[in-house]
Parts: structure tokens; sequence; C-alpha cells
């Protein structure tokens, strides 16, 4: 009788290594999003306030109406622009990590059961040559 113990528990392993690895990389995601988000809020909080401010100091100086305040506000604007756009390119290239590591997880978990499996098909061969082995010598 052919005992497949030996091979359910290493899938068992298998899965339960798989499941760990990949609830710890969802943590991991998790907790970078909610960072993310809390400095993504303070920031545009920050340029919220800087925005404004800006009025102000262009009126104590009467020059609201002049192409300086144009262009304060459009150096302003552009520069949320490029900070808020390369925030968000960050946390989705963290993103991409985090994918990736799920994608590996489970390469290595497919990997690992097409290793028991091969080694329980070639267990099953070898076994199956030893009794047609015995059988010739028996009758």
């Amino acid at each position: 009788m052919f005992d497949e113990s030996p091979y359910t528990i290493r899938k068992s392993r298998l899965d339960f290594e798989r499941d760990a690895q990949k609830a710890a990389n969802q943590y991991g995601r998790f907790v970078s999003q909610q960072r993310f988000n809390r400095g993504y809020e303070n920031m545009l909080r920050g340029f919220d306030m800087q925005r404004d401010r800006l009025p102000n100091s262009f009126a104590a100086r009467g020059t609201m109406n002049s192409g300086i305040y144009q262009n304060a506000l459009g150096r302003y604007a552009q520069n949320r622009y490029d900070v808020t756009n390369d925030a968000l390119a960050s946390q989705r290239e963290a993103e991409r990590g985090y994918d990736m590591r799920d994608s590996e997880i489970d390469s290595r978990w497919n990997m690992g059961m097409l290793d028991v499996e091969q080694e329980k098909q070639a267990r099953i061969r070898s076994l199956a040559s030893q009794l047609a082995g015995l059988k010739q010598y028996g009758g």
C-alpha cells in the first residue's frame, strides 16, 4: 500500500507558509496605504494653508493685481501638482512591490507543489517497477 501522508504533510506545510507570507504581505500593504494616506492628507492640508496665506503677503505689498501675484499662483499650482504626482507615483510603485511579492509567493508555492507531486509520482513509478520485478520472480 502506498503511503501518501508524507506528501500531504509537505503540501499542508507549503499551504501554511504561503498563507502566512500572503497575510504578512497584505498587512504590509495595509500599513503602507495608511501611512501614505496620512502623509498625503497632511501634505494637502499644508498646500491649502500655503494657498490661503498667499494673497495676504501680496495684498500687504499692494501687488495683488500684478503679474507677480499671478506668477506666484502659477508656481504654487505647479509645485502642488508636481509634489502630489510624485507622492502618488511613489505609492503606486510601493503597491507594485506588494503585487510582485504576492506573485513571488504564489510562484514559490506552485513550484513547491510541483516538486512534491513529481516526487510522489517518481515514488509511485519506483514502487510499480519493484512490483513488476517481484511478479517476474514470483510467477
